[in-house]
Order: structure tokens, then C-alpha cells, then sequence
């Protein structure tokens, strides 16, 4: 003879209601957690590409700067470029020192966004040597 399986008790039959909706809430808190990590790393990346390209935008403006054949002049002189599929405000400002022989060189990068005034994102400072004239 083979024994007859025994009904459930109703008890046993499943998860209640108040379970089912414990472990949602679990799994609800756990999933914006992972939203934020994951939006918070976006946000990250996109500030460390910004800064590698002005970076390279600043040093290239930089060597330029260094490497003209005629002297550099005092003052400022503010331009733009696109880099990276960005556009960009260059201002280089060429200033005396305290010895008269060197000048400072200062590049300033600025993502151009919108209307508002673009702040600048890198700043990278050079000296030369004041030519002569």
C-alpha cells in the first residue's frame, strides 16, 4: 500500500500578503540605492571628461603660447574653439612678475553652456621669459 499524501494544512499553502509586500519594500530600498550609485558615477565621469578636455584644451593653448615666434604681449585675449564635441572659452592672460625679466602666463578653460557666464574649469599658469623689444 502507498500512503496518501496529506492535504496542507491552509496555513502552509504560500506567502501572506504582509510578507509579499515586506520583501518588496525590501527590494524597492535596495534598487534606489543601486539608481543613486549608479546616477552619482554618471555624474562623476561626465566631470572628469570635462576636466581631461579642458586640460588638453589648456595645454595646447599653453604651448602655443610658449612656442610663438614673436614676443608675447601683456593683457589678456579671450577666444573660443570646439574640442571634443564641446565648445570652449580660452582666456590667456600674459602678466608681469616681480622680476622683470619673466612673464606669467595664465590660461583659463570654460565650458560655454548657456547664456550665463561660463566659470572657468581648469586654470593652468606658465612663466616665460619678456622679450626684448
Amino acid at each position: 500500500m502507498i500512503p496518501r499524501p496529506t492535504p496542507s494544512a491552509p496555513n502552509d499553502a504560500g506567502f501572506t500578503l504582509v510578507e509579499v509586500l515586506a520583501a518588496l519594500a525590501v527590494f524597492s530600498v535596495a534598487a534606489l540605492g543601486l539608481v543613486q550609485v549608479s546616477l552619482e558615477n554618471t555624474r562623476t565621469a561626465r566631470t572628469v571628461e570635462m576636466r581631461a578636455l579642458a586640460s588638453l584644451v589648456a595645454d595646447n593653448r599653453l604651448a602655443e603660447a610658449l612656442t610663438r615666434p614673436e614676443p608675447l604681449e601683456l593683457g589678456v585675449q579671450t577666444d573660443g574653439l570646439n574640442m571634443g564635441g564641446r565648445s570652449w572659452q580660452v582666456r590667456e592672460t600674459v602678466q608681469r612678475t616681480p622680476n622683470p625679466v619673466i612673464h606669467e602666463v595664465v590660461v583659463d578653460v570654460s565650458l560655454v553652456e548657456t547664456a550665463r557666464d561660463p566659470r572657468p574649469i581648469l586654470t593652468v599658469r606658465a612663466f616665460s621669459r619678456a622679450q626684448n623689444r
